[in-house]
């Protein structure tokens, strides 16, 4: 079906309820509330001495924190830059030649730009961790995420040096409308109110009598075709994976982070409860155990 490019009709289409501005939380269904952090990587060189296996110890202790008390999931979201903002980021002066060596910076620079395109090198990488709560009102799903923030960002902060930085309500909305825009640059959010020249803004959109969903929306999209759907002029096509066995590698998600294209990786951890886990886990003991039946020998024939 193709949507029509009216806003009042796509923006409907966006799965969220309500906005809450000053908390930044978002509302994803009747009483389920969301926060997101987007996770930085530490300044400058990692603090102590890298080691794997406490990584892999503190990571697992934060998940396990985590999936007591909430669902949650991590999103990785790959942007690709444009080749001359990315060059001019990498690339050496060429101007000054004090110290002699302009002539092998012009090399290096012949370098960068004839390999440019090959692999991941102009995409920049985000990633932001979103938790879920269920409360039957907004002020306790708030007063939860208040308490629960200061032990998020220090299990990050222990591993060596991360940053989990709570979004507001703008920076979550400039999110959505990045993934709904995968085309637009930066300077395309909250241009539909922008009447006074100063960006977007709650009070700005409440006089323009537009919604949170109004702003974000993309002009149109096509969901005619069966495996993908087109947003403006791009294509997007979504893929799911689950039941992911435990013998495959770590690799898998820097595999999936990794593609080479505009791209959002969700990793998704859902609470399930306990009975219902060990049920399912028979389940697939018995779907997958194969029974042989071994006639026993009792004669001293048969032994032989």
């Amino acid at each position: 079906m193709t949507q029509s490019t009216k806003k009042n009709v796509i923006h409907r289409s966006i799965p969220y309820l309500y906005c809450f501005e000053e908390a930044g939380m978002i509302e994803t269904e009747p009483g389920v509330y969301t926060r997101t952090y987007r996770i930085q990587p530490p300044d400058g060189t990692i603090r102590g001495n890298y080691n794997e296996k406490m990584t892999r110890r503190q990571m697992e202790t934060l998940l396990k924190k985590l999936s007591m008390q909430f669902s949650f999931e991590f999103t990785v979201r790959n942007c690709r830059i444009d080749r001359k903002e990315y060059l001019s980021r990498v690339m050496l002066d060429e101007e000054s030649d004090m110290d002699g060596y302009q002539h092998l910076r012009k090399l290096y620079n012949q370098v960068l730009r004839d390999n440019c395109d090959i692999g991941h090198n102009n995409f920049n990488r985000e990633v932001y961790l979103t938790i879920s709560y269920t409360a039957d009102t907004p002020d306790m799903a708030l007063r939860k995420f208040e308490q629960t923030d200061v032990w998020i960002k220090d299990g990050f902060t222990e591993l060596y040096g991360f940053r989990a930085e709570p979004l507001g309500l703008p920076e979550r909305l400039e999110l959505l409308y990045h993934i709904y825009h995968p085309g637009e640059r930066a300077g395309g959010f909250g241009k539909k109110v922008d009447y006074n020249g100063s960006g977007f803004s709650i009070r700005a959109m409440k006089r323009m009598k537009m919604d949170t969903k109004e702003t974000i929306a993309p002009e149109e999209y096509d969901c005619s075709a069966l495996d993908h759907m087109k947003i403006g002029s791009y294509y997007a096509r979504t893929f799911f994976i689950n039941s992911i066995p435990e013998s495959v590698p770590d690799s898998i998600l820097l595999d999936l982070a990794s593609v080479s294209s505009n791209s959002i990786l969700s990793v998704h951890y859902e609470r399930v409860d306990r009975e219902l886990g060990f049920e399912v886990a028979a389940k697939r003991v018995r779907e997958n155990t194969k029974v042989k039946t071994v006639p026993v020998r009792d004669t001293i024939t048969d032994r032989r």
